[in-house]
């Protein structure tokens, strides 16, 4: 038995030559078969120059026809394609494919897809997280004081950076960025500062101590800041506010008051850029815990 190619249609014949059998090939035009595979002809010509998928034959006048046979292979590179494999990367095992090779990239790819599963999970984390810290913003009243009961909070930190430079507090922060994207550590998206404070001591209100993002949950961190559960004095200010005068004010109000100093201050923006144009737009949350609020 062999085979041979009679217009495009494959020709088993015996030996002898006594039977023929033969298996129409169905053509597609390059329109109908882009219809078929819910591509466009654009698509078709870009893989076929790429040469990872090319038509079945040209006809004497150079019109390009595909097969049945190739719809299958073309939604494999579009499944490939979409979960990141490169051109090159198709095309090595388009050369080579076979069961076993199938199989070693399904193995592969599952891998690669559930990382970023994992990874598209945190970006829908931080998506959400950043919802309800900007419907809460819509609910204060700048330049007000409020008694806030709050739970106990998980921080993940810098280094203490009040000695650093500039340039290295920068190097800081994006290290830290990229600790929690690197690890799926979901957080708060906001960015934070730590602010010491004590009783009759002098505060440089530029120079804070640490930089933070607020956990979503403590699990598998080992190392962190935990913002004690208990009732804070938080202040709402617009984000171009002279911040010296806004840390003056709020001390001066907590001596006033004889209330107890028991945390640093902590400073967020809770309105930033993501949400709002220029930093007179911004809305700044700064709380500290207080004591002796009934005395």
């Amino acid at each position: 038995m062999y085979i041979c190619y009679y217009n495009h249609c494959k020709v088993y014949c015996n030996n002898i030559v006594k039977e023929v059998f033969i298996i129409i090939r169905i053509k597609f035009s390059t329109g109908e078969f882009a219809k078929i595979c819910h591509t466009t002809k654009n698509t078709l010509f870009h893989y076929e120059k790429e040469k990872i998928f090319e038509p079945a034959f040209r006809d004497d006048n150079g019109y390009r026809y595909y097969t049945e046979e190739q719809i299958e292979v073309f939604f494999l590179i579009v499944s490939l394609k979409e979960i990141g494999m490169t051109s090159k990367e198709i095309k090595s095992y388009l050369s080579k494919r076979s069961p076993k090779e199938l199989l070693n990239l399904l193995g592969e790819q599952e891998k690669i897809i559930n990382k970023k599963i994992k990874k598209l999970k945190h970006i829908k984390n931080i998506m959400k997280n950043t919802q309800v810290i900007t419907e809460k913003a819509l609910q204060v009243e700048i330049n007000k004081y409020y008694m806030i009961e709050c739970e106990e909070q998980f921080l993940v930190t810098t280094e203490d950076i009040s000695n650093l430079s500039q340039k290295d507090i920068i190097y800081s922060i994006a290290n830290l960025e990229r600790l929690c994207f690197e690890n799926n550590i979901d957080t708060y998206n906001n960015l934070g500062k730590i602010l010491d404070f004590k009783s009759g001591r002098d505060l440089d209100f530029n120079n804070y101590n640490k930089y933070y993002f607020r956990l979503v949950s403590k699990k598998g961190i080992k190392s962190l800041h935990v913002k004690e559960k208990g009732t804070y004095l938080t202040f709402y200010c617009a984000g171009n506010e002279n911040i010296s005068t806004i840390y003056n004010n709020f001390i001066n109000f907590i001596n006033s008051k004889k209330y107890e100093v028991c945390s640093p201050f902590y400073e967020i923006p809770v309105l930033d850029e993501a949400s709002t144009s220029g930093s007179k737009n911004y809305l700044i949350e700064i709380s500290i815990k207080v004591g002796n609020i009934n005395t």
